[in-house]
C-alpha cells in the first residue's frame, strides 16, 4: 500500500437543519442566483417526505412538504419523490421540480405508497429561491418507483423538458411535459422493461438530447431512435465516449433480467461487444489508465442466492472487472473494492480515483488491483451511490458534496491540491446535467464524463 497524500480540503461545512438519520438524498443548484452551489435536501418528518434549501452558506431558504408518506413500496424507500434541480422554465433561474400529494393522503389509511393516490397528485416548480410553487399539472405516474430528469429536446439554447418514467421492472409509462408551460410533448406505453434510472444525453449528434429507457432510446418528439437487441431489465444504463474513434456515445448496459450480461451499443443501438452475466448489478465508467484509448466500464455479477445463482449454472461471486474500451479485461477488483469503490475525479488530472467508503479514505488503483492512498477522510461522511460529485472551482476538481452523521454537518470536500490544467467542466452544461440528477430516481450510478468544456 502506498501513501501518497494529498490532503482534503474542507470548502464549507455548516449544521443541517434536520437530523441526518432523516436525510435520503442530496442535489445541489443555484438557487439563489449568485453564482454559488446550495443545496436541496430530501427528508422525512412527520411521516411524510420534505425538501428543505440550504444555501452554500448554511442558511435555510426554504422548506416544501411534498404531502406524500415517508415509505415507499416493497422496500420502504421514498423513491416516489423524486426531484430535479435546473432551469426548467427557460427564464435563467434554477427551479426545482418535485412530486407534490398536496392533502391527497391526508384521509387515506396508509402509511406507504404503493399505487398512488386517486386524485390531487401533482407535478410542481418550485421557485429555486423562496419554494414558492411557479407552475403545476397533474402527476402523470403510480407506482412507488419513478424516475424523473430533464432533457433538453430542442436543444441548450431552449427551455428542457421533463420525462418520467413510471416504474421500473415491468410495462413503463413514459411521459414527457414541456418544462416551459408544463404541456404535454408525448406519452408512451413502453412494454419491455425500464432500469434505476432514466439517461438523457445527445447520443447521435444532432444537438438534441435523446431519452434512454432502459433498452430504447427515443428522438426528442417519442419515436424510436433505435432499440438494443433483445433483453430485459437494467440495473446501469450510461451514455458516454468509451470509445472516441466511433461517431457519437455509446451506450453502457449492466442488464439483470432476460439475456443478462454486459452490453455496449453505438449511437444506432448495434452491440459492439457484451459479456454474459447471470445477474448483472453494479458499475460505473471510469479512466484508470492514461495509455489507454477510451473509457474504462466496470462491472460487478451478483451473487446473492435469492437470484438463483447455482441454479443458473453461472459464477455467483468474484467476478468483478473492469473493461478496455473494446471489451477485454483491464484488471478484477476485489470483493473488498467493489463494495466499497465509488469513483471521484478527485485530482483532476483526467483519471478516476476512488471513495473508499469503508475505510474513509481516497484511493487510486493501477492495473494489479494496488491501491495508492491519497487522502483520507472524515469518518463520519454517509458515502453512497447518490454522492454527490460537483466541480465548483475553476478546475476540474470534483468536490465531494455529503453529510457528516457524527457531527449532523453538512460537508463540501475536494482535494487540495489544483491541477496544473485550467478545465472548467462546470461550465459544460453536458457536465452540469450529467451531475444533476442525483435525486432523479430509484438510485444512480456515478459516472465519470467526457466531453468537459476547455
Amino acid at each position: 500500500m502506498t501513501q501518497l497524500e494529498t490532503a482534503s480540503e474542507i470548502l464549507r461545512s455548516h449544521p443541517l437543519p434536520m437530523n441526518a438519520n432523516t436525510v435520503s438524498v442530496m442535489a445541489v443548484g443555484d438557487l439563489t442566483g449568485d453564482g454559488q452551489l446550495d443545496t436541496v435536501i430530501k427528508h422525512l418528518q412527520d411521516d411524510r417526505i420534505f425538501l428543505t434549501a440550504c444555501s452554500h452558506d448554511g442558511e435555510t431558504l426554504w422548506s416544501f412538504d411534498t404531502g406524500l408518506p415517508a415509505k415507499g413500496g416493497w422496500d420502504g424507500n421514498p423513491h416516489h419523490c423524486p426531484f430535479v434541480c435546473w432551469d426548467i422554465d427557460g427564464d435563467g433561474n434554477i427551479e426545482v421540480a418535485a412530486h407534490s400529494a398536496g392533502d391527497a393522503w391526508n384521509n387515506i389509511d396508509k402509511d406507504f405508497y404503493d399505487v398512488g393516490a386517486a386524485t390531487g397528485e401533482s407535478l410542481v416548480i418550485l421557485d429555486g429561491k423562496t419554494g414558492a410553487i411557479k407552475n403545476a399539472c397533474a402527476w402523470p405516474a403510480w407506482c412507488p418507483r419513478v424516475m424523473m430528469t430533464v432533457a433538453h429536446c430542442d436543444g441548450w439554447d431552449h427551455a428542457p423538458s421533463l420525462v418520467i418514467c413510471d416504474e421500473t421492472y415491468g410495462r413503463e409509462i413514459v411521459t414527457v411535459i414541456n418544462g416551459k408551460d408544463l404541456s404535454t410533448r408525448w406519452r408512451q406505453v413502453q412494454r419491455r422493461p425500464a432500469g434505476h434510472n432514466v439517461d438523457c444525453a445527445d447520443v447521435d449528434g444532432d444537438g438534441k438530447q435523446e431519452i434512454i429507457i432502459g433498452g430504447i432510446c427515443y428522438n426528442p418528439d417519442g419515436s424510436i431512435l433505435w432499440e438494443a437487441e433483445d433483453f430485459g431489465h437494467t440495473d446501469m444504463s450510461k451514455p458516454a465516449k468509451i470509445n472516441p474513434d466511433l461517431p457519437g456515445l455509446q451506450t453502457y448496459y449492466l442488464v439483470e433480467s432476460g439475456n443478462p450480461g454486459v452490453y455496449v451499443v453505438d449511437h444506432q443501438g448495434k452491440t459492439l461487444w457484451k459479456e454474459d452475466f447471470r445477474h448483472a448489478h453494479f458499475g460505473w465508467i471510469g479512466k484508470q489508465d492514461s495509455l489507454l484509448n477510451g473509457l474504462q466500464p466496470h462491472a460487478a455479477e451478483d451473487g446473492r442466492a435469492e437470484y438463483g445463482a447455482q441454479a443458473a449454472g453461472m459464477r455467483e461471486s468474484d467476478h468483478f472487472p473492469i473493461y478496455n474500451h473494446k471489451g477485454e479485461y483491464w484488471c478484477k477488483l476485489s470483493d473488498r473494492q467493489r463494495k466499497s469503490y465509488v469513483p471521484v475525479a478527485w485530482c483532476g488530472d483526467g483519471l478516476t480515483d476512488f471513495i473508499d467508503r469503508k475505510q474513509k479514505r481516497i484511493v487510486r488503483m493501477n492495473q494489479d488491483g494496488e491501491e495508492t492512498i491519497l487522502s483520507e477522510i472524515p469518518k463520519g461522511l454517509r458515502i453512497g451511490r447518490n454522492l454527490i460529485c460537483y466541480a465548483e472551482g475553476d478546475d476540474q476538481r470534483e468536490s465531494i458534496i455529503t453529510i457528516d452523521e457524527e457531527t449532523n454537518e453538512l460537508i463540501v470536500l475536494r482535494c487540495s491540491q489544483a491541477p496544473q490544467e485550467k478545465i472548467i467542466p462546470k461550465r459544460s452544461n453536458a457536465y452540469r446535467h450529467d451531475r444533476s440528477q442525483t435525486g432523479s430516481g430509484y438510485y444512480m450510478y456515478c459516472a465519470f464524463h467526457q466531453g468537459w468544456d476547455h
